[in-house]
């Protein structure tokens, strides 16, 4: 899918912040908190589905505010949970100051008034129409501007991340049922009961696959990784981890599979001047030949193959390109008719 882009980086550093401020006009007021001659390179990537929206914005240092005049006029009430992946957040909603670590959600809701306050910042936030998810409003309106500092809200950080890793790569038709999903997924980690972890037991295991992935790429280097170390890695006891990956063929086949797609990509690298088998050694193969063997298996060509295609664009890479579409009119507009 395509994302709504906003994006102030081409415009004459004294016009970017203008450029923003008009932007959230509708839905904030916003002050920045850097000097005007530094510019303001900011951008909001946000993707538009089924009475929800998804977005991801880079931004500097900034202060915001909704008042009871913005609710008034543009009567926007969704809720909002918020990831920050780095800076600091202040928000005050309701006389309560929360300050949700990096990695930590927070819900809130537009119908209240709030002020905040961040620093230079990465951040990625969901946005829930109030009609489409009112099934679980009690359940939202409840964990309102208090960090979900627990396990199961570090599950719902997970699966916000695997969100934005996913959504560019979705096509519209495969959005269509992810709502139900969410809306399961997100009731199960803001107030888990039985029925509710049993409701979103697939989008739970997407998140806890994505935690396992994210460790298994950040070690695909490191020989002694294996079921013990993932294991220490993300919270997991061996019997969850093995239950999890069962239906990626194991816990080694999984590791195995993700350090030949890395060295796939290593391949196709054409800047890359490593020969074959010091990629398959620092992928932590055996040797070159079993390397060699794996990666045919995996991919039905030899990694001398890919290397020589590369050169002649004769294999398609394995990236997906995340194309973007011209901004719209203002942020406001965007999630007015989730």
């Amino acid at each position: 899918m395509d994302p709504e882009v906003f994006d102030t980086r081409y415009l004459p550093g004294s016009q970017q912040f203008e450029a923003w401020e008009q932007w959230y006009g509708r839905v904030f007021d916003t002050v920045p908190l850097r000097p005007a001659s530094e510019g303001f390179e900011a951008k909001h990537l946000t993707w538009r589905l089924d009475g929800f929206a998804f977005s991801r914005v880079a931004a500097p240092a900034i202060a915001g505010k909704r008042s009871r005049t913005h609710i008034h006029r543009d009567s926007v009430d969704h809720w909002v949970i918020t990831l920050t992946k780095r800076g600091t957040h202040k928000v005050l909603t309701r006389d309560i100051v929360a300050e949700p670590a990096v990695g930590i959600p927070l819900v809130q809701s537009l119908a209240d008034p709030m002020a905040s306050e961040r620093s230079d910042y990465d951040r990625v936030q969901l946005y829930l129409g109030r009609d489409d998810f009112r099934e679980i409003a009690v359940v939202l309106d409840a964990a309102r501007d208090i960090p979900l500092d627990s396990p199961s809200g570090r599950l719902l950080a997970e699966y916000l991340l695997l969100l934005e890793r996913s959504l560019p790569a979705l096509e519209k038709e495969e959005a269509q049922g992810l709502k139900d999903a969410l809306r399961a997924m997100v009731a199960a980690c803001i107030k888990p009961t039985a029925d509710r972890v049993a409701e979103a037991a697939a989008p739970i295991r997407s998140s806890r696959l994505e935690l396992v992935r994210r460790a298994v790429e950040r070690r695909l280097r490191v020989s002694a990784l294996g079921a013990a170390m993932l294991c220490a890695e993300v919270g997991m006891s061996r019997s969850q981890l093995y239950r999890l990956l069962d239906g990626e063929g194991g816990v080694a086949r999984y590791i195995q599979n993700k350090r030949l797609v890395a060295a796939y990509s290593e391949l196709r690298d054409t800047t890359n001047p490593k020969s074959i088998s010091a990629i398959a050694f620092d992928l932590c193969f055996p040797d070159a030949s079993s390397f060699s063997r794996m990666f045919r298996r995996q991919f039905g060509v030899s990694p001398s193959d890919v290397r020589a295609a590369s050169f002649g664009q004769q294999l398609p890479t394995l990236a997906s390109t995340d194309r973007m579409l011209l901004k719209p009119e203002n942020f406001g507009d965007l999630i007015r008719f989730l």
